[in-house]
C-alpha cells in the first residue's frame, strides 16, 4: 500500500486533478485486484469487476507486467495525456519515443522480470 505523508506546506501547494486519469485509475485498480484482504468498503466493487470480466481482465497479464508490485513501474504507462481522456492518453502512450521506452523498461527490468513483449517494446520494436 501506498502511504504519503505530507507537511502542512505540502498540503498548501497539493493541487487535485479536475477529473479522473483512466491511466492512473487502471493501475490504482489492478493493485486493489490483487489484494488477497481488500477494505471492506471496496469488496462489493471487486466482486463486481471479477465477475463481469471488464476490460482490465482482458489485458490482466499485459497490465500486470507493466504495473509490478515492486517499486517501479513505467511512467510512460500514466501519461498526463490520459487526464484530457482515454484516446489522448493512449496516443501519448503509443506516441513514446523508442530511447524513453527503453530507459523504462530497462529500468523495470533490474526489479521485475520482463516477459519476452517487454523485452520487445524494450528495444523499440512495438506492436499495438
Amino acid at each position: 500500500m501506498l502511504r504519503i505523508h505530507f507537511t502542512g506546506d505540502d498540503l498548501r501547494r497539493t493541487r487535485l486533478a479536475e477529473t479522473a486519469d483512466p491511466f492512473w485509475e487502471m493501475v490504482f485498480s489492478r493493485h486493489r485486484l490483487a489484494d488477497p484482504a481488500p477494505p471492506a468498503a471496496l469488496r462489493p466493487w471487486l466482486e463486481g469487476i471479477r465477475r463481469e470480466g471488464h476490460l482490465l481482465h482482458r489485458y490482466e497479464r499485459v497490465v500486470a507486467a507493466l504495473t509490478p508490485f515492486g517499486p517501479y513501474f513505467p511512467d510512460f504507462i500514466t501519461p498526463v495525456e490520459g487526464l484530457q481522456g482515454l484516446d489522448a492518453g493512449l496516443q501519448a502512450i503509443l506516441g513514446t519515443p523508442r530511447t524513453r521506452l527503453r530507459r523504462e523498461m530497462e529500468t523495470m527490468a533490474r526489479t521485475s522480470p520482463l516477459p519476452g513483449w517487454g523485452r520487445r517494446l524494450a528495444e523499440g520494436r512495438r506492436r499495438r
